[in-house]
């Protein structure tokens, strides 16, 4: 596998090379401690480019439509004249640590649009609904000329709404039926919306 220097990534990024830029996400993600360094020099350098973006938390319960929302909406988006980067968390497994990162399968149309950019990342066990890069994954996008970031949360519960933190509008999407009165007046992610 070819290694790309901080300069190649950073220069890919800004042309808005795909590859490059997935391979930038690549070495954010890494927990290698020959790579940390590497990370923080890029993310470090690529500050300048970042935070003009809306940032999007899109969240709710498994099987809620997030994926289906996000393509239609980020299609919708494009037609707009946006360019559109998704990040879709998927939840690792507690047993094996194995995530199967299959959100990009559900928004097959979206996937083969040219202004759009969507890279699945494991959980890892990070709580609250993101990856523990999220937040630096979502600036190399924003480097790269998103101009609208899309994030998708883990199916979530009551608890889970770090993304709320980092976004600049969170959508909850619900089942409809799902649950009484008293889980409808319940607080939580309810009152993050």
């Amino acid at each position: 596998m070819k290694t790309f220097s901080v300069e190649q990534l950073i220069e890919g990024i800004k042309s808005g090379d795909k590859r490059l830029l997935g391979k930038a996400i690549t070495l954010i993600e890494s927990k290698k401690p020959e790579h940390r360094e590497l990370a923080e020099q890029l993310l470090k350098e690529i500050l300048p480019f970042t935070g003009n973006s809306v940032r999007i938390g899109v969240t709710g319960v498994p099987g809620a439509g997030k994926s289906t929302f996000i393509e239609n909406f980020g299609r919708l988006l494009l037609k707009k004249g946006k360019k559109v980067a998704v990040l879709a968390i998927d939840p690792s497994s507690s047993l094996n640590k194995g995530s199967i990162l299959g959100d990009k399968t559900r928004m097959e149309e979206l996937a083969r649009e040219e202004n759009a950019f969507i890279r699945p990342s494991p959980s890892s066990g990070f709580l609250g609904g993101v990856a523990n890069t999220t937040f630096e994954t979502m600036m190399l996008c924003e480097a790269a000329g998103y101009d609208t970031i899309l994030i998708e949360t883990v199916g979530v519960g009551q608890s889970e709404v770090l993304v709320s933190d980092i976004t600049d509008v969170f959508l909850f999407l619900k089942i409809i039926g799902g649950g009484d009165e008293l889980q409808g007046i319940k607080r939580g992610i309810m009152e993050m919306v």
